[in-house]
This record gives C-alpha cells, sequence and structure tokens, in this order.
C-alpha cells in the first residue's frame, strides 16, 4: 500500500513555520490545524465582485469544498493531536 503525499497546503505553512522556532512537533500540527480555506475563499470573491452573476456557481463550488475539508479537518484533528503527544493526560 503506498502512503499519500502530503497535502500542497501542509507544505508551505510547515516551511513558513520552520524559521520561527517551533518544534517539528507544533510546526506539523500547525500545519494540520491552521487556517483551511480561506485564501480560496478570499481569491474567489475577487472576481466575483467584478461580474457577481457569472460566479456564483464556481463560488459555491469552492465553498462546498472548504467545508468538506473542515468536517474532515474536525474529524482528524484529535487523532492528530494524540499522534503528535498533544492529548490530556488525565
Amino acid at each position: 500500500m503506498s502512503r499519500a503525499p502530503p497535502s500542497p497546503r501542509i507544505r508551505p505553512v510547515f516551511a513558513c513555520l520552520l524559521p520561527f522556532g517551533f518544534t517539528l512537533r507544533e510546526t506539523a500540527f500547525a500545519s494540520w490545524v491552521g487556517l483551511r480555506g480561506a485564501v480560496p475563499i478570499y481569491l474567489r470573491i475577487i472576481p466575483a465582485l467584478a461580474d457577481p452573476r457569472r460566479d456564483q456557481r464556481l463560488f459555491a463550488s469552492i465553498f462546498i469544498l472548504v467545508i468538506a475539508s473542515l468536517v474532515v479537518q474536525g474529524w482528524t484533528v484529535g487523532s492528530a493531536a494524540r499522534l503528535l503527544g498533544f492529548a490530556r493526560r488525565g
């Protein structure tokens, strides 16, 4: 069974956080649970301002994909925290 490559979003976030002295665990966790969907939605809003009727369908599609991504992240954030050693003790 082959492993899937890391998400395209995770690599840039990981690279941007490395110079700030976070541990590898902290950087990996922030990369996984960081801001999701803000950039695609923002970039989709800019052309939509020029012609709102033309871009409604594309914006709706991007919005649904972002929501689906958030649902997946929500289901996996606990597992990611445990895997990286951030789970609560007690």
